[in-house]
């Protein structure tokens, strides 16, 4: 998948707020009285001169802040499409002909998330987020002849491809709560988030051309809701963060399953392509730590994160099936399709830099 950008994002973000760390350190003087605050249960009156590294963040609003996360994520998906065909032939004692892939896989894959916001007020902020995942997998595909697997070969070749791709945009209020040096961020707003998943299957094997696409994708929009919860280690800038987040969606569910499958007797027929109702439920989960620094030289705050990730997503749509087959003399050849999208589960971790000015 194409992450170049998020790369160069997150590069820069780290590198600009080292720069200005080192800028920072190199310019020595003590830091404004502004820029000592509560610390948890603590007070952080003063820093060492010209080392702002063990002072408190700021307590300072800036209005606007911006940050770039990359997540590298193990990808277990289970769409639960399927797809079976067999060639029998009467003459023969056993099935000829029996070949059978779904579109499930487990891989690593990596996926940007960038979010800009802005503190319209002490407690209240507005914030917009992107996050995109691409991902796939292939494999050669076995089938058995009269009982026995077929190794690909020069003519006899199967390959299976398949992919997912998910996304989430996000327009969020958020309202946030200081209680005793903890902070307390409330959230609620709008998300659209689209779930797609494929299997291509194609080869040619024992007389046997085929060429299967099965394309499933959901596309919808409705709410999310979560929180997060920030507290300082000690009196200093390194902070325990973690969040939790829901989201129910409502859209439609798209079913396309071409299929070209000549076994020399005819051609099997494609399914007609459906669309339905259905929902898709998000559950996520990070916790981490995040280092602040609060520039001097200019009025802003830069952070750098580590967190574990856990997303599960859900979709609650119609599960299909089709089947179709011919006959010539004592052959058959006959496939089954079934079709829907099912979970989707991601466990990694997210890797993320920011400003806020």
């Amino acid at each position: 998948m194409r992450t170049n950008g998020l790369v160069w994002a997150i590069a820069f973000s780290l590198s600009f707020a080292g720069r200005v760390v080192a800028d920072e350190a190199a310019t020595g003087g003590s830091v404004p009285e502004e820029a000592a605050h509560a610390c948890g249960d603590q007070s952080c009156s003063s820093c060492n001169e010209g080392d702002v590294s063990y002072c408190c963040v700021p307590s300072n609003h800036q209005f606007w802040y911006a940050a770039a996360e990359l997540t590298l994520l193990h990808v277990d998906a289970r769409p639960g499409s399927s797809l079976a065909f067999t060639v029998d032939n009467t003459a023969n004692p056993g099935t000829d002909l029996v070949l059978s892939e779904n579109s499930d896989f487990t891989n690593w894959g990596y996926a940007p998330r960038a979010w800009i916001g802005a503190h319209v007020s002490e407690n209240w902020s507005v914030e917009g987020r992107f996050w995109h995942l691409e991902d796939s997998a292939s494999a050669f595909v076995t089938p058995t002849f009269l009982g026995t697997p077929i190794n690909p070969g020069s003519f006899n070749f199967f390959r299976s491809e398949s992919s997912i791709e998910a996304e989430t945009i996000d327009i969020d209020a958020i309202r946030t709560f200081n209680v005793g040096g903890w902070q307390l961020d409330a959230q609620l707003g709008a998300r659209h988030g689209s779930y797609s998943a494929e299997n291509f299957v194609a080869g040619i094997g024992s007389g046997v051309n085929l060429a299967s696409d099965q394309i499933e994708s959901f596309n919808g929009t409705g709410f999310s809701y979560g929180g997060r919860v920030k507290h300082s280690i000690g009196c200093s800038n390194i902070s325990w963060v973690t969040s939790a987040r829901g989201s129910y969606l409502s859209g439609q569910e798209h079913l396309t399953r071409p299929l070209v499958f000549d076994s020399g007797i005819g051609t099997v027929g494609t399914a007609n392509p459906r669309v339905d109702d259905a929902n898709l439920v998000i559950a996520e989960f990070q916790t981490g730590v995040e280092w602040d620094y609060a520039l001097t030289c200019i009025p802003a705050t830069a952070f750098v994160r580590a967190s574990y990730e856990f997303q599960d997503w859900h979709v609650n749509g119609h599960h299909d099936n089709f089947s179709g087959s011919v006959t010539s003399g004592s052959t058959t050849s006959t496939d089954n399709i079934s079709q829907g999208l099912g979970e989707l589960t991601l466990n990694g971790i997210a890797l993320a830099a920011g400003i806020g000015w």
